[in-house]
């Protein structure tokens, strides 16, 4: 509930407590389904496989983040800033297609009963 649609390589469908009067702090998440970019279920049942998660530090640090305490893959120091990173990315994409910067508009994070 706090990183809102901050992701990508993955779909989720989920189901949430409460209404639209309901502060978000008191509603309860459950994930159904999770599928990654290329087609593979994730079993959202099993306790046992690893995968390898990308998140910005600002995530990483938010008190409560389900990443709290956990080892880096690369250190901070190492990595480069989030917002550096980004725009090299987009001046290479920039650069491959004649100026053209592709936006990737596909939902998330679906409800389940949403209209």
């Amino acid at each position: 509930s706090r990183y809102g649609d901050q992701m990508s390589g993955l779909s989720y469908t989920y189901s949430a407590t409460g209404d639209a009067d309901t502060p978000r702090e008191k509603r309860e998440y459950t994930i159904l389904s999770i599928t990654l970019e290329d087609g593979t279920e994730v079993d959202v049942h099993d306790t046992q496989t690893l995968y390898l998660v990308c998140t910005s530090n600002f995530n990483a640090t938010v008190p409560g983040s389900v990443f709290e305490g956990k080892t880096p893959v690369v250190p901070e120091a190492d990595a480069p800033t989030d917002n550096e990173a980004y725009i090299r990315l987009l001046r290479e994409e920039y650069a491959a297609n004649d100026g053209y910067i592709s936006v990737d508009t596909r939902p998330r994070g679906t409800k389940v009963g949403a209209e």
